[in-house]
């Protein structure tokens, strides 16, 4: 139970509870992943990061590393399929 004169410290998933009283008791609970994790977790699987993360590594002069052949593959892809879906919607709705 955390007493109401009390701080919170966060140190990634720990969270530590210092007394403001001057006492050297500290307690340590263990919390969940907050929800900035959860959307770093969840943009670690977007196409747009990796497209990104090459355009950075493509102005930093890192042209031969996996970030910049995964970042334009995911463009390509994406230019790719952008016309078949904006011609497959227009045609649904012309109907």
């Amino acid at each position: 139970m955390v007493v109401p004169e009390t701080r919170m410290l966060l140190l990634g998933a720990v969270a530590m509870f210092q007394p403001v009283n001057g006492s050297r008791e500290v307690a340590v609970y263990e919390v969940t992943p907050s929800g900035h994790d959860l959307l770093i977790r969840i943009s670690d699987f977007l196409p747009f990061r990796c497209i990104v993360d090459a355009v950075r590594g493509s102005f930093a002069g890192d042209l031969s590393g996996s970030t910049f052949f995964w970042g334009t593959g995911w463009a390509v892809a994406l230019f790719e399929l952008a016309p078949w879906w904006g011609t497959s919607t227009f045609r649904k709705e012309d109907a």
